[in-house]
């Protein structure tokens, strides 16, 4: 329960307890009339209240109606869509990840020559290493990657078709992302927040996919080691690369039951498998991590039976 309510709980249990305190002073006549202005009183308040939220409810509102309509008109500029975009990121408990994404994807009109695509991380997070391949055909169009701007945090690369493609394709794009690409305790979340440079509204970290284009299906998974203790998960849909709920579709994800968590093996499967995913729309995969002291604790225990089956080996 937030503090809000907490506080308004009080603030009511106060008010009852100044009544009953008048009541034995001055009187039940008296007492009532107190009563009488206290309840006109946060009548007036709740009903101030309640005409603010429907503001905010009706500005949020407006305000995803013209992000609808503005995707709706960029989705009809593009002569391609994918049918299906598979997004797997694989984490490692010493802060590395490989990614991979499955792409199957069909021109719709005219032919194309070249896709942008990018890559970057939260805050201060700077993968030590990073490796990018692309790999499949597209009726007789060769795909490749072309890198246009790089720094530490950021990549931004184009997928190019030679000759253009008319027809369709499938390709798969691999990453390698060295340790520091991604925040591995809650600690180090917490000093970029008090720094001001987190993007997320809370200590977590999170696997994100932007849907730029149309698609036709979605599915967004994240693997975290069993090992790594994690201290929750969950998933969001905002809008554009905005910390910013979108409402709608988060209702359609949340009634759908499009999410999933489950062990696969040594990993926690978390996973968004969305159908028609909305064209602007980013898809948020959401996990916190342990605190610096746990996860010390685990690379202790990691290396420790590490060590003792080294040394069982070697006996044998």
């Amino acid at each position: 329960m937030s503090h809000r309510y907490w506080t308004f709980a009080l603030a009511v249990l106060g008010a009852i307890g100044s009544l009953l305190t008048a009541w034995a002073t001055i009187g039940p006549l008296s007492t009532a009339v107190l009563a009488a202005i206290f309840v006109v009183g946060w009548a007036t308040y709740l009903t101030f209240r309640l005409q603010r939220l429907r503001m905010q409810d009706d500005i949020f509102r407006r305000r995803e109606e013209a992000y609808l309509a503005a995707f709706t008109e960029i989705a009809s500029a593009f002569n391609f869509k994918e049918r299906s975009h598979q997004y797997e990121l694989k984490m490692k408990l010493d802060g590395s990840a490989t990614c991979k994404r499955e792409v199957d994807l069909v021109v719709t009109r005219g032919e194309i020559s070249s896709r942008d695509d990018r890559r970057g991380y939260w805050g201060n997070n700077e993968p030590s290493d990073y490796d990018l391949s692309i790999t499949g055909s597209g009726n007789g169009s060769r795909v490749t990657r072309r890198i246009v701007h790089q720094t530490p945090r950021w990549i931004g690369f184009l997928i190019e078709f030679s000759p253009p493609l008319s027809t369709d394709a499938q390709y798969t794009i691999r990453e390698r992302i060295g340790p520091g690409g991604y925040a591995m305790t809650k600690d180090d979340i917490l000093e970029q927040i008090q720094r001001g440079n987190w993007l997320p509204q809370g200590p977590y970290e999170a696997e994100t996919f932007h849907v730029k284009v149309p698609t036709d299906r979605l599915v967004h998974r994240v693997l975290l080691p069993l090992s790594y203790p994690t201290c929750g998960s969950n998933w969001d849909v905002m809008i554009g690369d905005s910390v910013e709920r979108f409402e709608r579709e988060y209702e359609r994800v949340a009634h759908g039951h499009f999410f999933k968590r489950e062990p696969v093996g040594d990993y926690l499967l978390l996973e968004l498998d969305v159908p028609n995913p909305r064209i602007g729309a980013s898809y948020w995969i959401q996990w916190t991590p342990p605190s610096r002291a746990q996860y010390q604790k685990c690379l202790r225990g990691i290396s420790s039976r590490r060590s003792r089956q080294g040394r069982s080996s070697d006996n044998r």
